[in-house]
């Protein structure tokens, strides 16, 4: 698996503390951020991008 960078929006990191589904919004962002690179490798292709590669569609 290649190496990816996952970024976390600064707005969700207050909602830790202050808000009851603070960690699952966390977490459901981060997941999303890993299924999509996942998703990017298998393909060859980022979202809308066209390769002559590309095996499928996201």
């Amino acid at each position: 698996m290649a190496e990816d960078d996952v970024s976390v929006a600064r707005d969700l990191l207050p909602g830790l503390r202050n808000e009851p589904e603070g960690l699952a919004r966390l977490i459901e962002t981060i997941l999303n951020q890993i299924l999509q690179a996942q998703m990017t490798e298998h393909l060859g292709a980022s979202p809308y991008e066209r390769s002559p590669e590309r095996q499928g569609y996201p």
